[in-house]
Formats: C-alpha cells, structure tokens, sequence
C-alpha cells in the first residue's frame, strides 16, 4: 500500500523547504520525501494504524493517523488526538496537510512592566508600613476636641505606669551570674 499527500506551507514562495522536510511514518519506519510542487508517496506501507508526521525544521504540522483495513486496503486518515482518542476527526484522502505555525526556537523575552515592581514582596514590605505611619495618622485626626477627649479616656496618649521599665525588665531577663572562682 501506499501513502498519499500533498504538504502546503502559508505564504511560502521559495522551494528549498521541500528538499528539508521529511515525511515520517511510524516514526522513521518509513520515510517519504517531498517533491518541489510539496506533494509526496510512501511506497511499501503494510496494512494497520500508522503515524504520520511531517518533520520540517521551520514549521510545525500536526501528527495525522492513517488506517490502511487489511482485507480491502481502503485507506481512512483523521487527526491524532492524544488526549481524547475516542474522539475522531476524520480527514480526506489523498492527505492535504498544511503547516500550523512556524517553529519557536527561543521564548520570547519578556516587557518590563511596572506592575512588577509594585507585586514585588520587598517593595510591598516597604511600601505597606510607610503608607500605615503616614496615612494612619491623617485618618486618626488629634485636631478635633471630641477625637483628643476619647482618646484621653482611652489613656491612648498617656504612657501607662503599670509598665515596668526596660532596665528592670533587663534585670530580670539577664541576672548578675555568680563571679567565676
């Protein structure tokens, strides 16, 4: 049996793609090569499920699945679907297969934005305490009469006197050890 196809690429006007791009089967089981008008045969294909690949080093195609039946050798193709394979989509015969998109060989270096910077975590434990010490007290106004009276009553402004001081705290903390002999 025989595979059948023809491989068309977007835009493309210059032949020597076809002389780099292979057809696959099987992996590299069988290998078909293209002619310049990009249509191609791969003689000597037994019958079964077989892959088809395109291997081209510019551009991507999708992998088609071709089923050759035994008895009668009728040929069937549909798209590989790895992720649903009860799912068929099926294709017509003799394969017209067409590129997807050009190959991305390196990724694409990313902008500089300034959202970056405000997301940053250090940025924002900066940031967060200079708006609290700023804002706060403009929100927390000590002008209004009412405002110093409450916060009076809620001994906010006075220093309590039930706190020890920190030299005695220390005292406390690290004791005079016992003079060595």
């Amino acid at each position: 049996y025989k595979i059948e196809g023809k491989v068309s690429l977007p835009n493309e006007r210059q032949l020597e793609w076809t002389t780099r791009t292979k057809i696959l089967v099987d992996g590299t089981k069988l290998i078909g090569f293209l002619q310049y008008d990009g249509s191609f045969t791969v003689h000597n294909v037994p019958a079964g499920s077989h892959i088809v690949h395109v291997a081209s080093p510019n551009y991507y195609f999708e992998p088609v699945r071709v089923d050759i039946s035994r008895s009668k050798g009728k040929i069937r193709a549909r798209k590989v679907n790895y992720l649903q394979p009860s799912q068929v989509s099926i294709l017509p015969y003799p394969l017209k297969l067409r590129a997807k998109e050009p190959m991305q060989f390196f990724e694409q270096r990313q902008s500089w934005k300034m959202a970056d910077i405000l997301y940053n975590p250090m940025v924002i434990m900066m940031v967060l305490p200079l708006l609290l010490v700023v804002v706060l007290p403009k929100l927390l106004s000590t002008n209004d009469p009412e405002v110093q009276k409450e916060l009076q009553n809620m001994n906010v402004l006075q220093q309590s006197k039930d706190l020890p001081e920190m030299s005695t705290f220390f005292q406390w903390m690290f004791p005079e050890g016992k003079k060595g002999k």
